[in-house]
């Protein structure tokens, strides 16, 4: 979610899993529908919002979620993940660019003293342009990640440090059912 262009479809259709798309574009979900036919894939593809998903809780197995959340601001970003929470039984697989915390920076190195040159630059033009891709704080990310009370099982940097940021594929983990306060949780295998 979005499925956009349907650029996953065919890992889907090879590893034979049954997954649903959904996006708020019908040319998007269109391109999508005519590349799983091409595969053969039969894949239900609905036009729907992410903050607004119209399935009922622990719908689907796996949420996956990747290069959305940088075309909203940190509250449309919160707002999105609750609702694939919501939807989600499991996993979410979440992408997302954030800027490189400073402090992960060594200014002994000299890229590293160019990325963080490069993130001012970023954050300057940014604060001027408000348009196009939004890049979030790392730790605004993962106090969503905690909010939400999900678990980061594995992160990867997938863009290391470009123009000072960095874009990371989270796999991460919903509680079970009963985990959260109040609730008896069911035993861990």
């Amino acid at each position: 979610m979005p499925v956009g262009t349907g650029r996953f479809i065919p890992a889907y259709a090879a590893l034979r899993l049954k997954a649903t798309g959904m996006d708020i574009s019908p040319d998007m979900t269109a391109i999508a529908a005519r590349k799983a036919e091409k595969l053969g894939l039969d894949m239900p593809l609905l036009i729907g919002d992410i903050r607004h998903i119209d399935a009922k809780a622990d719908s689907f197995d796996i949420g996956v979620c990747i290069c959305f959340l940088n075309w909203v601001d940190t509250a449309g970003a919160r707002e999105a993940l609750k609702e694939l929470v919501r939807v989600t039984g499991g996993h979410l697989i979440v992408g997302i660019r954030h800027y490189t915390p400073l402090e992960e920076l060594s200014f002994l190195k000299l890229q590293e003293l160019g990325q963080f040159f490069l993130q001012i630059a970023v954050r300057i033009y940014k604060a001027f342009t408000q348009t196009g891709l939004r890049v979030h704080e790392k730790s605004a990310i993962h106090r969503i990640f905690r909010e939400k009370n999900l678990r980061t099982v594995e992160q990867v940097r997938v863009v290391p440090r470009k123009y000072g940021t960095d874009y990371y594929i989270y796999m991460l983990e919903k509680p079970r059912r009963g985990a959260y306060p109040g609730e008896e949780a069911e035993p861990m295998e």
